[in-house]
């Protein structure tokens, strides 16, 4: 069994919350104790959605040790609130919280190359913590080519991939949104492990709905 998994995704705004909570009630319902982080926030309310989601008692301090106000990447958004991140006490807080834990499900911020600060990008954190990764993408045109290179550029820095979730963002269920997976699937070898369905209720209330996720792919190597 894993240690954990790293959510990240091809864009911002992609889903990435939404799936990571699908993930931790699934592993919660199998009786599999779950600890969450979001290590880097900026804006929004990601981190107490994991913590309501895992039902957590970890302080929101651990959850979410970086966080600032301001809605932009995080090595500007610290760079205006004048947060220094600390590589060191991020990564000891991870590993604070695995211990806690049986399964760590961790939240990135935006997609593989945000950076942090002006040295320091999300797929560093994830070599720092040593997790494989689940990328959600959206299902829609343009799809292949963004999820393509957050396949590759993973691979190029050593990142183990878990798979592929496709988030549907809208109700449209065309020509694109049905080959794009298996095309996806055959031109990376990454394997899908499912997709989210479109849901203006889940989307206006944060509730899961159309959940289809091969959770095993996720927990064991």
């Amino acid at each position: 069994m894993r240690k954990g998994i790293f959510i990240t995704g091809t864009d911002t705004d992609i889903g990435k919350t939404h799936v990571a909570c699908a993930i931790i009630r699934i592993l919660k319902k199998r009786g599999i104790d779950c600890g969450v982080m979001k290590p880097v926030q900026c804006a929004g309310e990601d981190a107490k959605r994991l913590i309501r989601s895992s039902f957590s008692k970890d302080e929101l301090s651990l959850v979410n040790p970086f966080f600032s106000k301001y809605p932009y990447a995080p090595v500007t958004a610290f760079a205006k609130e004048k947060i220094r991140f600390s590589r060191k006490k991020v990564i000891n807080i991870y590993h604070k919280l695995s211990m806690r834990h049986k399964f760590m499900v961790v939240e990135g911020a935006g997609g593989l190359i945000v950076p942090i600060t002006a040295r320091y990008r999300i797929c560093d954190l994830i070599v720092d913590f040593k997790l494989p990764i689940v990328i959600v993408a959206r299902l829609g045109l343009g799809t292949i080519n963004h999820t393509l290179l957050s396949v590759e550029y993973a691979r190029s820095k050593g990142i183990k991939i878990a798979g592929i979730i496709f988030n549907n963002l809208s109700r449209r269920i065309g020509a694109s949104e049905k080959m794009n997976p298996r095309i996806i699937k055959n031109l990376s070898g990454v394997p899908i492990l499912g997709r989210v369905g479109y849901s203006p209720y889940a989307i206006k209330r944060k509730t899961l709905s159309n959940i289809d996720i091969d959770i095993s792919r996720i927990i064991y190597e």
